[in-house]
């Protein structure tokens, strides 16, 4: 039996690493191959599977932790895959926290499962927001004193960082780690910008190959694609980590995964509430001075669906392009990723939704939310050298 191509693409939260595999995925149908998803969070009920679903491909869910630290549930949903589809070609998407995957999930895959699946070249996509403000201004990525940030926030008059450095950090070994990197969004960066961003990255990782897409319109896709068929070797070499940098960095974030039931008896448009909700809770954090990872919410009915994303406070939500029909009765899925404590996201999301519901008359319960700091991470596998091609 041939082995599965494994494509696995990790990245930071709310660098559009699912879209970005939704057309990477639509292009590997276009080209014949057959094509499943796992993905993957720290709780269940996750909008991802909702979308990639939606878009028809099959997917499996690996909730409770990273592919690292549930590595036999993702061997379990991968060989099911290959059992009950024979797909050609698998696509993996990771915690967006999560860091490490060369010598936990890469390196595992290659020593135990060789003959099952053939591991393409690892990609970590990055939002070239994110990787300005955590890469590229001064100082950001690196161990700082606590006597260098009170000189850059109080003397300097330097704007508070919106992460800390922890996260900086996380974020730093994740590109650190990439055998490519999909620098995505392009489409909204000016060409000045994108000679900048993509000079930094060859130069910060010069090991690593940079590819420029547009996850959005289709460009560079075609490129990253013939990089992806490359005999790289996947996941090169494991990272020198502190886990203990790595678990803080984690826990700065507050998790929310939540569903409500929503409905309206002469009917409401489900991009009006998606929009009016996504608003409201940017205002709520915003004036909390807490800063958004990741916000996605999913509104399904009837076998279709909506979603919006928030990936910073001063964004704009984006909305799907669906979403004009008027529907009675729907699921309301939300997952929050917020520099936040846990009980006060809460509390944010669920004032959220009753303020938004009362002020357009649509009815709700809640069915599940529940709200977290991730564990610290203990993967069941690392090893600390490449595996022998």
């Amino acid at each position: 039996m041939r082995a599965v191509r494994f494509v696995i693409v990790g990245g930071f939260l709310g660098a559009g690493k699912t879209t970005l595999l939704c057309r990477l995925a639509e292009r590997y149908v276009e080209l014949g191959g057959k094509v499943g998803f796992i993905t993957n969070d720290q709780a269940d009920n996750l909008v991802d599977t909702k979308l990639v679903e939606l878009r028809g491909f099959q997917a499996k869910e690996i909730p409770g932790g990273c592919f690292c630290c549930r590595f036999d549930e993702l061997i379990i949903a991968a060989e099911e895959f290959v059992r009950e589809t024979q797909l050609e070609i698998l696509l993996g998407e990771p915690v967006g926290s999560c860091a490490d995957l060369a010598a936990t999930v890469i390196q595992p895959l290659r020593r135990k499962y060789k003959d099952l699946f053939e591991l393409a070249p690892f990609s970590v996509a990055v939002d070239p927001f994110r990787l300005e403000e955590l890469l590229m201004k001064e100082g950001r990525g690196k161990f700082r004193t606590l006597l260098t940030y009170l000189t850059e926030i109080f003397i300097l008059k330097r704007k508070k960082p919106r992460f800390p450095a922890s996260i900086a950090y996380l974020f730093a070994k994740q590109l650190e780690e990439a055998d490519i990197i999909v620098l995505n969004k392009v489409d909204l960066l000016s060409e000045t910008d994108r000679r900048r961003m993509l000079g930094f990255l060859k130069e910060r990782f010069a090991d690593a190959v940079v590819v420029l897409v547009s996850a959005r319109t289709g460009e560079g896709l075609d490129r990253w694609l013939a990089v992806l068929k490359q005999d790289l070797s996947a996941g090169r070499e494991p990272l020198e980590i502190d886990y203990d940098r790595y678990a803080e960095a984690e826990a700065e974030l507050g998790w929310l995964n939540a569903t409500f039931k929503v409905s309206q008896k002469d009917g409401f448009e489900a991009g009006v509430l998606l929009q009016e909700l996504a608003l409201d809770l940017r205002e709520r954090f915003s004036l909390q001075k807490a800063e958004i990872a990741h916000l996605k919410m999913f509104l399904g009915s009837g076998g279709r669906g909506v979603s919006v994303s928030l990936v910073r406070n001063e964004a704009e939500p984006e909305l799907s392009e669906e979403g004009e029909d008027t529907i009675h009765e729907a699921t309301l899925t939300i997952n929050g990723r917020v520099h936040i404590s846990p009980e006060l996201l809460r509390q944010a999301v669920a004032g959220g939704v009753d303020a938004v519901t009362r002020k357009l008359g649509i009815n709700y319960s809640m069915a599940q939310l529940s709200s977290f700091r991730p564990a610290y991470p203990t993967p069941k596998y690392r090893y600390n050298t490449a595996a022998e091609e």
